[in-house]
């Protein structure tokens, strides 16, 4: 099945050039873009057999093009729409620290980066490790800032990653005893540090909405006053 890559290709992914790592990870992104059923299944198979799953985490922390490039191909094969063995993927994004450099493209400047980490966060959050690493970094209340995003997209993937978190908790919750360092726990925490946070702002904007009122009602008295003094 290798011969269906390009010559060079797996090499390209973990070479030292930065430049090879661009041309590989881009070809690549663009087998990923055409590859459907069998083929994308197999394109996944070829990936992790490999060995380039760590390569392509790494390329994670490249320059802007070849780290969408390489969350595309990731987004794509972690999904178990593409590829029915996705779940052996992520394990393998998984034990290569793949991570903390997602964590980082959280925080990517341009919003293709994010909405393809996003996007992957969400494809990786139905396994217990990647749930419990988004609660153990506190990225929670950052893909909660992000179901706000701009961009549909962002937003979209953002809440879909925090439904999958909870609705693993909830699982695992029925199926076993309570216990301190169960996932439950920090999902838990983090709920009820949102909905004390949430209450804040909304009182918060209820004194500034009625301070305005007040304001403006005071502008229109003097307002008034001063035509009646003329």
């Amino acid at each position: 099945m290798a011969t269906n890559l390009p010559p060079g290709l797996l090499d390209g992914l973990r070479s030292a050039d930065p430049s090879a790592r661009l041309l590989s990870v881009t070809g690549l992104a663009e087998l990923v873009r055409v590859s459907y059923g069998a083929g994308a299944a197999a394109l996944g198979l070829i990936l992790r057999e490999s060995g380039v799953i760590p390569s392509l985490a790494a390329i994670l922390g490249d320059g802007a093009e070849a780290r969408q490039s390489a969350l595309f191909v990731l987004a794509n094969l972690c999904s178990s729409v593409v590829d029915p063995e996705a779940a052996k993927t992520k394990q393998q994004l998984w034990r290569a620290g793949g991570g903390a450099r997602l964590a980082a493209a959280l925080a990517a400047p341009d919003v293709e980066s994010l909405t393809l980490a996003v996007a992957l966060l969400q494809n990786a959050c139905d396994q217990r490790d990647w749930c419990q690493f988004v609660v153990g970094m506190g990225l929670m209340p950052r893909l909660e800032g992000l179901v706000d995003h701009a961009d549909a997209n962002v937003s979209k993937y953002a809440a879909g990653a925090l439904r999958n978190v909870l609705q693993l908790d909830a699982l695992e919750a029925k199926a076993a005893p309570p216990s301190p360092d169960r996932l439950a726990l920090g999902v838990q925490l983090h709920a009820q540090r949102a909905a004390e946070r949430r209450a804040y702002e909304n009182e918060v904007e209820a004194v500034e909405a009625a301070a305005a009122a007040a304001n403006a009602m005071a502008a229109a008295a003097e307002a008034a006053a001063a035509a009646v003094a003329a």
